[in-house]
């Protein structure tokens, strides 16, 4: 007669007990798997942004694209040399005024360049997951009223282009509190995705930058 080869209780709480430190080991990695790989998408996001920003300065004779409303929440989208509007028409694709138009506001989750995937959504009638340095390219800036030229304007490996946003501001500067709501968001992991001028893309830390600090 054959023998009985069935668990035993104690054969099973073993197998379920080692089955739970598995799991607890590597549902951590793949949630860190799965950050990281959103840092990477929102890094890649900006890395277009700042090609398109150097082909649009190639074509309007160095000139870069306006930043947009300032320390206020952006109300203003239909300026066609702001930089939401610009930069698509570059890349071949509908400006951020059009896409308004037509009822298709960029938000998190829709996968396209627009997006951090790691952004929440305000809820505000604009969003953008990215944000322009603030002072660059501002508007009523003297007599002439010209945006800056991309080779005046500083070092393109150190100076800061575009930054992750709060959201509802199209540019971004470091402020000491979160009243001022137009700071860079520390939304991966404590750092923040940066694109200089010259299109590389880092991920300093938050204190770093600034945010919630200032300058």
């Amino acid at each position: 007669p054959r023998g009985n080869s069935a668990f035993t209780l104690i054969e099973l709480l073993v197998v379920i007990a080692t089955i739970g430190i598995l799991v607890a080991i590597v549902v951590p990695s793949l949630a860190a798997a799965r950050r990281a790989a959103r840092q990477v998408v929102c890094a890649s996001n900006l890395r277009q942004l700042g090609l398109a920003t150097r082909l649009y300065a190639d074509t309007y004779d160095g000139f870069l694209p306006r930043r947009g409303q300032g320390v206020q929440p952006t109300q203003q989208i239909d300026r066609p040399s702001d930089w939401f509007n610009a930069l698509p028409v570059v890349m071949g694709q509908p400006s951020y005024m059009e896409l308004a138009a037509t009822g298709h506001v960029p938000r998190p989750g829709d996968h396209s360049y627009f997006s951090c995937p790691e952004a929440t959504d305000t809820g505000s009638a604009n969003f953008w997951s990215y944000g322009m340095n603030m002072w660059l390219s501002v508007w009523n800036n003297g007599a002439a009223d010209l945006p800056d030229k991309f080779n005046l304007v500083g070092e393109p490996s150190t100076l800061v282009l575009f930054a992750d946003g709060p959201g509802n501001y199209c540019s971004v500067s470091p402020a000491p509190s979160p009243e001022f709501g137009y700071s860079p968001v520390a939304r991966h992991q404590g750092r923040v995705n940066i694109c200089f001028l010259d299109g590389h893309v880092d991920a300093p830390a938050g204190s770093y930058v600034g945010c919630g600090i200032g300058f």
